[in-house]
């Protein structure tokens, strides 16, 4: 058997950990109130009987601690990693970037489904099929556009895609009758550097 050696690239996404664990939190309030106000819900047993330890006395009634040793060994795992495997490329920062660039085509499969709601037409005749699709690219062209600019600006650190658009979704503007005109809200910094990465001008765009 002929051996090769492999490089083996592992990466650490800080985000996903954090909202992983963030969600599991948020799990554990709904558990807690469900065991505080014996409203039950049987597939979530489980879970009582791993993360809370129950207690109940007739004097002090139901006394509800956390299990934290199990908590503290879940934070541990809620880790996101992602592994590459390679025969040639040494570099982890080429791995990952062949890795997402291979990965559009599928992720514009994906985006024309859901995120651009093409799973169905929804049309009857031929004209506004054509004119569906051709509104449906145009609309690919941009996200592909945006994920280049995300992934040369560095801008994945802030998240994926949908993360950069609800950061952009927090601008509003208020508008005054009179002379005042419109105000718009101020950018943060964060608004600031996606306006920058993508040659818009903060100040002339909000």
């Amino acid at each position: 058997m002929e051996k090769k050696r492999v490089y083996v690239h592992v990466y650490y996404n800080t985000l996903a950990a954090f909202t992983d664990y963030d969600a599991f939190l948020n799990k554990m309030s709904q558990w807690e109130e469900e065991l505080k106000t014996d409203k039950l819900v049987e597939a979530h047993k489980i879970h009582y009987e791993t993360y809370f330890v129950v207690k109940s006395t007739p004097k002090r009634g139901k006394k509800i601690t956390y299990n934290q040793n199990v908590i503290d060994a879940y934070k541990k795992k809620s880790a996101d990693f992602l592994v590459l495997l390679s025969k040639d490329i040494k570099d982890s920062a080429e791995a990952i970037k062949i890795y997402r660039n291979k990965d559009v085509v599928e992720k514009s499969f994906d985006n024309l489904k859901n995120a651009l709601d093409m799973k169905r037409l929804r049309v009857h005749l031929k004209e506004n099929m054509r004119g569906r699709l051709f509104i449906q690219f145009g609309a690919l062209i941009l996200v592909s556009y945006m994920h280049q600019v995300m992934n040369e600006k560095n801008l994945f650190k802030f998240g994926c895609m949908t993360g950069l658009l609800e950061e952009l979704d927090l601008l509003n503007e208020i508008k005054f009758s009179g002379r005042y005109g419109k105000i718009p809200s101020e950018l943060t910094k964060k608004q600031k550097e996606i306006f920058t990465a993508f040659g818009i001008n903060p100040q002339t765009s909000v």
